[in-house]
């Protein structure tokens, strides 16, 4: 089904919907089908731009999906300030701000958390899904900690990567996913971003967590035993993050 994120029925007169509306439709639902699959904090908020959170209100009240989240708007500083001095939980960006406050930045704990970016009062647990451990350093800078695949529904899994900065990493670097048969064959890939655009600009300080989140719909005829390959790279360049080992391509295990 296609999500239509309209306010009102379709009037006499009114522009048709165009191919262009129906794949930002489709794009919309991708976006929250992701968001909303991931492990939240019971009662967590998500803050975003009217824009943003009004798809998040359909598949709340529309689908039922994780009735116990809050929303905060507008996305002022003083509102989401007051949410986490009053309550332990964290809250999440679900858009881009239209100005970043320093304030924000100096005062809680930012992790990009794969779309999402999590607010949290410094020293809040995490709370990352368990993880299969896998350490590798890429480019003497981003240390891999370890991986979780997760099945969200047939033919559709989630590729959780856990990592930690060891010194100043751009928040613009992208990953590859590479998935190959117990032959060796490549059999399926796509690349994304390693942090939320959401995330302020720029370079992400050392000792930063974040996770990378890959929402995968990988055919059911791809043979099991299949086997997750990495690669860290600069999109602009094309350039990889070479391992400590001096690999471009970096094996994490099994993907099942």
């Amino acid at each position: 089904m296609v999500l239509v994120l309209a306010l009102g029925q379709h009037r006499a007169g009114a522009e048709v919907p165009t191919a262009a509306d129906r794949v930002k439709s489709e794009d919309i639902r991708s976006y929250w089908t992701e968001v909303l699959a991931y492990p939240l904090e019971e009662g967590a908020a998500l803050t975003g731009h009217w824009g943003d959170l009004t798809p998040f209100w359909y598949f709340q009240h529309g689908e039922g999906r994780r009735p116990d989240l809050r929303a905060i708007f507008p996305p002022d500083v003083q509102q989401m300030e007051s949410w986490l001095a009053e309550r332990e939980r964290p809250l999440y960006l679900a858009g881009p701000l239209i100005n970043w406050s320093p304030e924000l930045a100096q005062r809680y704990s930012l992790t990009p958390w794969g779309i999402l970016v999590r607010v949290a009062q410094p020293g809040t647990p995490l709370g990352f899904p368990p993880l299969q451990a896998r350490p590798a350093l890429f480019g003497g800078q981003l240390q891999l900690e370890g991986y979780r695949v997760e099945e969200i529904e047939p033919g559709r899994k989630q590729l959780w990567l856990a990592w930690r900065t060891v010194a100043p990493t751009s928040r613009d670097l992208s990953v590859s996913v590479r998935l190959h048969g117990p032959d060796g064959a490549s059999l399926y890939q796509e690349d994304g971003r390693l942090a939320s655009l959401w995330y302020p600009d720029g370079m992400m300080p050392p000792d930063q967590p974040l996770l990378t989140v890959f929402d995968l719909e990988v055919p059911e005829t791809l043979p099991s035993g299949m086997v997750a390959r990495i690669v860290v790279y600069d999109p602009a360049t094309g350039q990889p993050l070479l391992t400590a080992e001096g690999q471009d391509v970096f094996e994490l295990g099994p993907f099942q």
